[in-house]
Formats: C-alpha cells, sequence, structure tokens
C-alpha cells in the first residue's frame, strides 16, 4: 500500500498561483505526494473588494497538471497548502500549512498587528528569511521554517530566462539601456495614479520601457497602460509569463511600495521608488514596515522631473547602493540558490510524515464534573479535551460525578468538589500552565493553544478565561463581522471567533466563564480557600486572587466553548435570541425541541 501522502493546494487568489504552483510541480514531478487543487467559487473583483476564486480557463490549465476539487472535502487531504492565511474559507480544514506569498508588511503582515497573529492557525509556516522569522517571533508561537522566497527560483534557478532570450522573444535591441515599471495597486501607495501618460517619457531612441502592473490593478489602468505601450515602439506592456525574463533584462526598476521591488534587489540592480503624495493615507501604514525600512537601498522620488533624473543618474552608476541592497538581500531571500521551491516541499512532506515536529507540552487540567454525570458522560468529556490537543499531553484530574470504578484515563475524585480540594491540586501543578474548565463544553479544536497564547501577548497575566458565555461571544461576533444581524448558532461562533478574533482578549476579572487556564506564577499565592458553589464562582475566585497580587485577568475572544448537550445547546441559544431580541428566531427555534 502506497504511504504517498494526499496535499492539496487551496488557490484563495490568482495571485496566489506563483507560489503554490512550483512546489506542487516540485512533489507530482518527484512523485512524493498525491496532489490537488482547490479554489473558492469565482468573484472577479472590485474596486472595494479584491478578487478571489479562480476563472475557468485557470481551473482548466491547472487540471492538466492535478484534479481540481471544487468540494475540497472530497480529496480528504492529509495536509492542505496555502499561500496567506484564509482559514476563514476552509473551515472544515484542521491540517494547514501557510507557504505566503509575499516579502513585505503592507501593515499587516511580519508586523506587531492582530492580522499576523492569524498565522497561529496554521500548523506551520514557511517565510523567505531571518528577517521576517525574526518579526513573526513576539505573534506566532507555531514553528517557522526558513525556505528562501519561492518565486526567487525564477531568478536564480537553472531555468531562469537571461536577458538575450526575453530580448529576442519581445523583438527589443540588448544593447540598449532597459527600465522595468512595476507598480502596486493601492490608490494610497501606487505610482499609477500618480504617473499616467508622464511614464512615457523615461523611454527614448536608447532607452526600453517596460511595463508589468500588479494582478489586482483596476481594469481602467490595465486599459490606460497597455495603450500607451501600444502607441510606442519603445514600451511594451507585459504579463505574469514575462516575471524571470523581465526581472533579468532590466537595468533598473520603478516601482512604489511594491513587493516586487525586493524581489529585484535580490538581484543587486538599481531602483527608484515614486513616493505617492497619499501614502501615510493607507490604513495599514508603519514606517517601521520592510516596504519603508528598505528603502535606503533606492532612490525616492516626488514628481516627474525627480524621476527622470533619478532614471538618469542610477543608470550611469548603477552600484552606487550595492553594499545595501546585498545586506538586504541576506536578510530577506534565504539562499538564493533556486532551491527555495525544494526546501519548501521538504518542510510540507517533514511536517506530513510527522518529521521534526515541536515535541507535545506537558500541561494538567482540573476537570469539574456535576455531581450527577455518569462515567460514560466523563470519558466522553475527557475524550474530547484530549482529541482536541494534539500538541500537549494532558494529565487530567477529575473532580465530582459517579463513581467510575477506575475505568477513566485520568485520577478522579468523585462527589461533589471541594474547594479546599482543588487548591491543593492546583498548588501541585507540574506544568507552567493548568486549565479548569466545567464537564460538558465542546472547545475549539487546538484549545489550549489558543488560551496559553494570550499569556504571551499580555504580560503579567495570573488567569485567561475562555469564551462560554453565549450572548457575549454573539455580540463579539457581530462587531468583528460586521453582520447586521447576531449570530447565535454556537459552531458558527466558535470558528467564527476564532479566525476573526484570533490574538484578541478583554479585561475578564468580572466577566464569568466556565473554563480558565491559571498561570504557574500564581500557584505560590494559593494557600487558603474561597467558598464557591460552581466552577464559575471558583474561576471568579482565582482572578480575584490574581488582582491580589497584581496579576491580570483577560477573557480570550477567540477561544469559544459551548454546551455538548444538544438539548441544552438549544435551549441556550434561544436564550440568547430573546436576550437579544429576535423573538421570532427564539420561537422558530423552540418548535425544533416540540
Amino acid at each position: 500500500m502506497s504511504d504517498l501522502k494526499k496535499i492539496l493546494f487551496y488557490v484563495e487568489r490568482s495571485l496566489h498561483l506563483p507560489f503554490l504552483e512550483p512546489i506542487e510541480e516540485y512533489l507530482s514531478r518527484n512523485g512524493l505526494a498525491v496532489t490537488a487543487f482547490s479554489a473558492p467559487d469565482f468573484f472577479p473583483g472590485t474596486p472595494e473588494i479584491p478578487q478571489w476564486g479562480l476563472p475557468e480557463a485557470q481551473i482548466r490549465r491547472l487540471e492538466q497538471k492535478a484534479p481540481f476539487y471544487a468540494n475540497l472535502e472530497d480529496f480528504e487531504p492529509d495536509v492542505t497548502i496555502v499561500a496567506d492565511a484564509c482559514h476563514f474559507r476552509i473551515p472544515q480544514i484542521r491540517n494547514v500549512i501557510n507557504v505566503g506569498h509575499g516579502m513585505i508588511c503592507k501593515g499587516a503582515f511580519y508586523t506587531d498587528s492582530e492580522i499576523t497573529r492569524r498565522e497561529n492557525l496554521s500548523q506551520l509556516l514557511l517565510v523567505p528569511g531571518p528577517l521576517h522569522r525574526r518579526r513573526l517571533l513576539d505573534n506566532v508561537f507555531i514553528p517557522i521554517r526558513l525556505t528562501g522566497f519561492i518565486k526567487s527560483d525564477q531568478l536564480f534557478g537553472q531555468q531562469v530566462q537571461t536577458r538575450e532570450q526575453f530580448c529576442e522573444r519581445l523583438g527589443i535591441d540588448p544593447s540598449k539601456r532597459i527600465v522595468l515599471f512595476a507598480p502596486t495597486y493601492n490608490p494610497e501607495l501606487s505610482a499609477i495614479h500618480c504617473l499616467q501618460e508622464g511614464i512615457r517619457k523615461v523611454a527614448d531612441k536608447d532607452t526600453v520601457l517596460l511595463i508589468k502592473l500588479h494582478n489586482m490593478t483596476e481594469d481602467r489602468f490595465k486599459e490606460l497602460y497597455a495603450n500607451i505601450a501600444a502607441s510606442n515602439h519603445s514600451i511594451f506592456y507585459l504579463e505574469d509569463a514575462d516575471y524571470s525574463g523581465m526581472m533579468h533584462a532590466a537595468d533598473l526598476m520603478i516601482s512604489d511600495v511594491s513587493s516586487i521591488f525586493i524581489e529585484f534587489l535580490l538581484l543587486d540592480k538599481p531602483v527608484i521608488l515614486f513616493n505617492n503624495p497619499r501614502l501615510k493615507e493607507f490604513p495599514l501604514y508603519r514606517a517601521e514596515d520592510i516596504e519603508y525600512m528598505t528603502r535606503d537601498a533606492a532612490v525616492l522620488v516626488n514628481s516627474l522631473e525627480e524621476l527622470l533624473q533619478a532614471v538618469r543618474t542610477e543608470l550611469a552608476q548603477p552600484q552606487r547602493r550595492s553594499a545595501i541592497r546585498k545586506r538586504y538581500a541576506m536578510a530577506l531571500d534565504h539562499g538564493r540558490d533556486g532551491r527555495s521551491v525544494q526546501r519548501a516541499a521538504e518542510a510540507i512532506l517533514d511536517w506530513v510524515h510527522g518529521r521534526n515536529l515541536p515535541e507535545k507540552k506537558d500541561m494538567d487540567v482540573i476537570l469539574l464534573e456535576d455531581d450527577d454525570a455518569k462515567p460514560e458522560i466523563i470519558r466522553q468529556d475527557i475524550e474530547r479535551l484530549r482529541t482536541n490537543a494534539p500538541g500537549h499531553r494532558l494529565r487530567i484530574s477529575v473532580f465530582g460525578g459517579q463513581e467510575s470504578g477506575g475505568i477513566l484515563d485520568a485520577t478522579h475524585r468523585p462527589g461533589s468538589f471541594h474547594c479546599n480540594e482543588l487548591y491543593a491540586c492546583l498548588r501541585g501543578s507540574q506544568s507552567p500552565l493548568t486549565a479548569i474548565l466545567r464537564g460538558g463544553l465542546v472547545v475549539p479544536f487546538d484549545w489550549p493553544k489558543w488560551l496559553e497564547n494570550h499569556f504571551r501577548w499580555n504580560p503579567k497575566t495570573g488567569v485567561v478565561k475562555a469564551m462560554t458565555e453565549p450572548v457575549l461571544a454573539t455580540q463579539c461576533m457581530q462587531q468583528l463581522s460586521n453582520s447586521p444581524r447576531p449570530i447565535t448558532n454556537p459552531d458558527v461562533l466558535l470558528f467564527g471567533l476564532l479566525v476573526t478574533g484570533i490574538g484578541q482578549s478583554i479585561a475578564g476579572l468580572r466577566l464569568p466563564s466556565d473554563c480558565a487556564m491559571i498561570h504557574s506564577d500564581l500557584y505560590p499565592h494559593i494557600s487558603g480557600t474561597f467558598p464557591a458553589s460552581s466552577p464559575t464562582e471558583f474561576i471568579t475566585a482565582l482572578g480575584l486572587l490574581a488582582q491580589s497580587h497584581e496579576m491580570q485577568t483577560r477573557l480570550s475572544i477567540d477561544c469559544y466553548m459551548y454546551q455538548a448537550d444538544t438539548k441544552a445547546r438549544i435551549l441556550e441559544q434561544i436564550k440568547t435570541l430573546r436576550q437579544l431580541g429576535q423573538n421570532r428566531e427564539a420561537t422558530n427555534l423552540a418548535a425544533s425541541l416540540d
């Protein structure tokens, strides 16, 4: 029987293909995996909403390489490969590896932001260079592998297109100077809107101008620049297939805040960056991001006149900033040897075959059951906790419930729980963090990870609570999703809050919860007992104890838990709907119980 793993490449957008296709080709060509493609339903995009999915022609082309699945679950992959944190579109897929698709931040990636924290939703993250890895360590706690920039294999690999080959294909005199204009598409960042017809002046009898626009550029600008090229024999409008050739052929690049200028720096050739006057209006502008900190490797211009002068100067003195460019190349692209795709494929295979995985973490868990909970119910709770904690070895202590006769894979103290016993158990914990929760809860996959991450993001925290109050969960989800109506379905809330609220928390001292994680810094202070008749009261008491020792209590927005019992869950949902004024929906749901 074949031990080949099934690897799915999920293409959220067309611009992800240059990063996903080469890895799929490497795996298939070498017989290392069974591969397939999938994508969301195609949406062409608008000026306000970016494109997603793939047009029919691209799907047909991919099907020549590997099967395409409209319903990705039909493939039953062992792992799914993405080029961005697009988990909201694939809620049913647990094992995801993100290979990334860029080298810069744009205020969202490789920076201290809530968007960056989405990377924790994957099991493994591949990054281009050591600088990217360093910038992620404060927010991303999954394994990070350095593989090099996948697209740079087209610059350094054996199959690169030379300047001579490119010029011959396009009918360009290779003795002429060649300038590449490659802007981004955002109106606040792009040079497209600023230069327009003025870009013609770069071309002359000795200088050829190549124009390569971003895939996300508005059609009206694509048409404008295509017409500029059509009217001048020294100007050429390029398509995606020209990447390797245009990069090697060009003597100089004109760009703005596009990631392609970083890619061009890898070749140690001069770059001119046009400053859009609206630059700082970009909603995610951050001066400390990669695309701004690296601008000392380029010449910055603010007008067409400055641009034309800079073109003349840089073509005459191309080595002026060579040392700076080389320094950034080492920091931003590991290897630069044409083997980035191979390293990415090897990292994926290591993960899917269980090689080089991080050690599981030991964690103590205190499970508080109702007095009348039967052994089978307790066993199901234990199994649910373990199954959904793949990165942890859970040592579970059960308090409450009926006598189990030693059938449980946990220590068990049946009958009513006593606070002094719970405090003694906490004081004796051997793990850096201990989880306490009520029995009968459905927990998100990897639930310990989502709670423990908040201790890293919030120093001096003693207690992190899970979200277990459905009304508060619904309100948070409505705010995060901008939904006009409240979302009360517990399954949707569990996944939606994780994906849209990852890394977010609020002050939680006074907010009730049936699950919390306790930091070991609090253990020595647990010396007495607090009167508590329920798990919620017990957890609240621990929060007050943390406060008395100058430690925070946080309520995680991204870790929602709800009742496993179907009838109890529906009754809770009905109650939530009524509290939120959704009486018709509550009545309809109540009818389902009859």
